[in-house]
């Protein structure tokens, strides 16, 4: 199957079994680690995620793995942003997440 089919139909699945549109995706970014509230994330999920393998051999999943430019894609399309701590604090307290 082409990989853009499968996508498009695993993003479809997905939309009819999730219960919302809006997302708070996180990244790194500049040594900071921030949290953007995107309303609307269908018009931009499928840029930002990609084709991985599911657990224990059950097929197809999708994967969010955001590249430089999904980050400025995501924080267009965020109506908020916030610096939740920098890189090496989270790194300091990871044992705690």
């Amino acid at each position: 199957m082409d990989k853009k089919v499968l996508a498009a139909s695993l993003l479809e699945r997905y939309e009819k079994i999730s219960a919302t549109k809006s997302y708070i995706f996180g990244y790194l970014d500049g040594g900071n680690v921030y949290a953007c509230k995107v309303e609307d994330a269908s018009k931009i999920l499928p840029f930002i995620v990609r084709i991985g393998s599911a657990s224990r051999g059950g097929g197809f999943s999708l994967r969010y793995s955001p590249s430089r430019e999904n980050k400025k894609l995501i924080a267009l399309s965020s109506s908020e942003i916030k610096i939740l701590c920098s890189s090496e604090y989270m790194e300091e307290n990871k044992k705690f997440y």
